[in-house]
């Protein structure tokens, strides 16, 4: 997360976008962290291009996407659709 708000910051999103995906599998953790409106639509984007070309995506938070209220509607959505799992400590 910390890389895309650095790229985004630093005008070199385009190439830190198309390196993101051509990954197959992508691991994000603290998603809870991720702020601003233009960092969450780029994700968004980064996420459905991912997922649309049959990625493999795992996000972990501290509490589920229905509960991440700073997220934007349409991206908790798209995250609650997939498999949520809670995972004991």
């Amino acid at each position: 997360m910390y890389g895309f708000a650095a790229a985004l910051k630093t005008q070199t999103a385009w190439a830190f976008k198309e390196a993101l995906r051509g990954i197959d599998v992508l691991v994000i953790d603290d998603l809870q962290f991720l702020r601003g409106k233009s960092s969450q639509a780029e994700f968004t984007h980064t996420l459905n291009a991912l997922i649309d070309a049959g990625r493999q995506v795992v996000i972990a938070a501290d509490r589920p996407p229905s509960d991440l209220e700073m997220l934007d509607e349409r991206l908790r959505s798209r995250l609650s659709a997939g498999l949520v799992v809670e995972l004991g400590v």
